[in-house]
């Protein structure tokens, strides 16, 4: 039997059991903030703008909770060299454009990529944090532009001519992602205006351009003025008339008829200028069997080429050449020679 002393004895024991028992949860329960700062994310873009050599570059980033809460960071970022703990600007953060936005100013910097970082103070709430981050500084924004045409030295009246310019930076190639366009000019008319693309290259073709003597030329420029505008040196470029004259071609093989297996034939071809005391004909000479081209084009010599057919398999070849013509001769075939190799 319990007394009533034992039996209140027995109750404040109970109650002390259950008081260590819940301990560990109340002492959870009243967190102090310093114990659990939030993590947060920091993001940094050095390259929010261009940056050209010997400019400042300007950094803008954010400072976010990892997980969402209805706190928001406060406090500053520091802009540190990769290397040293030297401070090269301090930021607030800022609300009123974007949550926990910062901006810093990094000082002028050489060509090629440099590392820094962004060094998040914390706050009451949140916890520190730093990362690194880097400046990639390209060439310019000076720029230079160069033209070149092709057929080099001049063409034909509706042969296609392309206009290849070509910008860079006034030492060397630009390293920046191409940006811009080419305006490209004939005779003092604008012709036509084309972006740039991979390698700051800008092409344009075109096939209308008269029989004459022209001024070509092409601009650079950048609509929103990262890089400055540049103009190549004017160049001159004569399209001729397309060739009317013909020419009389001959083709001659030796040995000619039977030949065998293994036994080089040589093969000439005379192409000469059908009107009598006509210019003699140059440029070059394709040499076939049946419809297949062999070898190089080879040049005229005095209105003359040859070519040397090597192992000419069993069987028959007929064999010919065409001249490839000129700015005076139109292109003509020769006759052809058929030689039968035995084995």
């Amino acid at each position: 039997m319990f007394t009533t002393q034992s039996g209140s004895a027995f109750r404040r024991a109970l109650i002390l059991v259950a008081a260590l028992l819940l301990m560990p949860s109340f002492a959870a329960a009243p967190v102090h903030a310093a114990d659990t700062l939030a993590a947060v994310d920091v993001t940094a873009n050095g390259n929010f703008q261009l940056v050209f050599p010997g400019q400042p570059a300007q950094v803008v980033g954010q400072v976010l909770p990892v997980y969402p809460t209805s706190l928001v960071p406060t406090g500053t970022v520091t802009l540190l060299p990769d290397d040293a703990d030297t401070p090269l600007d301090v930021s607030g953060l800022s609300n009123d454009i974007l949550p926990g936005l910062f901006v810093l100013i990094a000082p002028p910097l050489d060509l090629g990529t440099h590392y820094f970082r962004a060094a998040y103070s914390g706050d009451a709430n949140f916890a520190p944090k730093t990362i690194r981050f880097p400046i990639v500084v390209i060439s310019g924004p000076e720029t230079a532009t160069s033209l070149a045409l092709s057929p080099a030295g001049g063409s034909v009246a509706g042969e296609t001519v392309v206009m290849t310019a070509q910008v860079s930076a006034l030492d060397g190639p630009l390293t920046g992602e191409p940006l811009g366009e080419v305006t490209f000019t004939v005779d003092g008319v604008d012709v036509a205006t084309v972006a740039v693309s991979t390698g700051w290259v800008a092409v344009f073709s075109t096939s209308a351009l008269t029989v004459g003597t022209h001024s070509v030329s092409a601009a650079y420029q950048h609509q929103a003025g990262d890089y400055f505008a540049s103009a190549s040196p004017v160049l001159s470029y004569t399209v001729s008339a397309p060739p009317t004259a013909e020419v009389r071609a001959q083709f001659r093989v030796s040995p000619h008829g039977t030949v065998q297996a293994g036994e080089p034939v040589t093969a000439r071809a005379v192409i000469e200028p059908r009107l009598v005391h006509g210019p003699t004909p140059t440029g070059l000479v394709q040499f076939y069997d049946g419809s297949t081209p062999v070898g190089e084009p080879a040049e005229l010599a005095a209105g003359t080429a040859a070519f040397v057919y090597q192992q000419l398999g069993p069987g028959k070849h007929v064999l010919k050449a065409k001249y490839l013509g000129s700015s005076l001769y139109l292109p003509a075939f020769t006759p052809s020679r058929t030689v039968t190799v035995t084995g």
